[in-house]
């Protein structure tokens, strides 16, 4: 039979609340818009870190958990959580000449971290009486105790004995031999050493291959991985759906959390990067290509409805750059509310790969032209000259620009999934069935410093109708704002 694992008893309590209120008394922020308040700790703070691991004690009163693994997303300030541990430490737990330190993911970052525990101790009469801060250490007046920084790098851990240590962000060290230094050269027997870390970019590494499995084995070790998944659900692979949002409540522990940036994040950046830093889930090797959209919020879009063409209109047009695939996408706003857009989508596919008639597209978007109040018609003159050069002078449809450049598509892209995510999306007409297939092809694609954008993989089909879709949408909203891309002259 597994041993227990070791509870907090009424004695741990009272000494964890001892370090909470040390923490929340002479603990000062350091950081942005929480600069000098009092470093009060967050109900998961308390719950998930200061009671377990100051808390859990054994009969002869040291601590039970030598070790601890915490799992947190990102901007859940993991470094003012490991300096306000350090501090307190090292204040409770006085060892003469002791040494205490925080391993940061780089000698960047390591620099940062020392400046913020140097502006907590300068924050606060007390602790800046006791601390003295010099230039690469900080040490303690009366024990002759230091703390210190470090980058994530072997050589620079060699032959300190640490009293209590912090590894922060261990997803990015990169041998094992980081690990052993560190935890090897602990010989004091009350001494500490945590974890804090968010997810890696792939489930291999010495995050995921070596300290999980070995902290999860170790009797002395406290593990908490807060995230849409625990570590065992990610280790047998169990699948999930990251558009869940009962899901993404469970990410939103922090009091300055909201499920509106949940929201903002999931349109903006690849699936990939929304698992590891808002979910904080190591995303599966078999991701591969992340959907732009959902498949069921696709098909709730589909309306048996008439589209509204007594409304202004703006028109996105978008082709294969084999010539085998047309679409031309009408929007148009709900008349009852500007939330609301509708769409109206002609696809032209070609089942042998052979070029569609220019013509025939051209006469659909004339005849919407002479038929309906269209403001707008818009597409990639890069991609779509001839097309454009022929609606301007041969049918006087006038057409503007919209180059498929990372900033506009990522902007599109985002704006068209807002749409579909919020269920303000209606889209009619005979090939509405065609418009679906064509969105659950698209993938979200890289988009530099603009986050992500509509894209295809071998493996898929069209998106040439999501990606006229993403066009009208846009330049339809903002149509109502004045904006233009600029008209084309042929």
């Amino acid at each position: 039979m597994a041993a227990a694992k070791p509870r907090v008893t009424p004695r741990g309590r009272r000494q964890a609340e001892l370090y909470r209120y040390f923490t929340e008394t002479y603990v000062r922020h350091a950081d942005r818009d929480y600069y000098d308040t009092p470093f009060v700790l967050d109900e998961w703070q308390w719950r998930d870190i200061y009671r377990p691991v100051f808390g859990t004690l054994r009969r002869d009163g040291t601590r039970a958990y030598r070790q601890a693994l915490i799992g947190l997303k990102r901007y859940t300030g993991k470094s003012e959580i490991a300096s306000a541990i350090v501090i307190t430490v090292m204040m409770m737990e006085p060892v003469p000449n002791g040494e205490y330190g925080i391993i940061a993911s780089s000698e960047k970052q390591a620099t940062i971290v020392f400046q913020k525990i140097s502006a907590m101790i300068r924050l606060d009469p007390y602790l800046s009486t006791v601390f003295e801060v010099m230039k690469k250490e900080i040490r303690h007046r009366e024990t002759g105790a230091t703390l210190a920084t470090y980058p994530a790098d072997e050589a620079a851990i060699q032959g300190h004995h640490f009293v209590c240590a912090v590894g922060d962000e261990a997803h990015v060290w990169r041998s094992t031999a980081l690990y052993s230094a560190i935890v090897s050269g602990m010989k004091d027997r009350n001494s500490l050493f945590i974890v804090i870390t968010t997810a890696s970019a792939k489930r291999r590494g010495v995050l995921w291959d070596y300290i999980i499995p070995t902290m999860m084995k170790n009797p002395d070790a406290y593990v908490v991985w807060k995230g849409a998944q625990t570590l065992e659900e990610m280790m047998e692979d169990e699948p999930f759906d990251p558009s869940d949002r009962r899901l993404w409540r469970r990410c939103c522990y922090a009091s300055w959390h909201t499920m509106e940036q949940m929201e903002e994040q999931f349109r903006s950046v690849p699936l990939a990067d929304f698992l590891r830093y808002e979910l904080n889930v190591f995303p599966p090797d078999d991701l591969g290509a992340d959907a732009a959209f959902s498949k069921p919020r696709v098909r709730r879009c589909l309306s048996k409805g008439r589209f509204p063409w007594q409304m202004p209109i703006a028109v996105g047009i978008d082709a294969a750059n084999s010539g085998d695939a047309f679409a031309v996408v009408a929007a148009a706003q709900d008349p009852e509310t500007s939330a609301v857009t509708h769409l109206y989508p002609m696809v032209f596919e070609s089942e042998d790969g052979a070029f569609h008639d220019f013509e025939q597209i051209e006469a659909v978007i004339a005849d919407w032209w002479e038929s309906y109040d269209v403001r707008r018609v818009s597409c990639d003159p890069a991609r779509m000259l001839l097309m454009s050069q022929h609606l301007m002078n041969r049918w006087g449809v006038p057409v503007e620009s919209y180059a498929q450049t990372n900033a506009n598509m990522a902007a599109a892209s985002a704006y068209l999934s807002s749409l579909v995510d919020d269920g303000r999306l209606f889209v009619h007409g005979p090939q509405r069935e065609e418009w679906a297939r064509h969105m659950s092809a698209a993938v979200r694609a890289d988009a530099a410093s603009f986050g992500w954008r509509m894209g295809k993989t071998g493996d898929r089909r069209h998106i040439d109708a999501a990606v006229a879709s993403a066009i009208a949408a846009i330049v339809l909203d903002a149509n109502e704002r004045g904006e233009s891309w600029g008209m084309l002259s042929m």
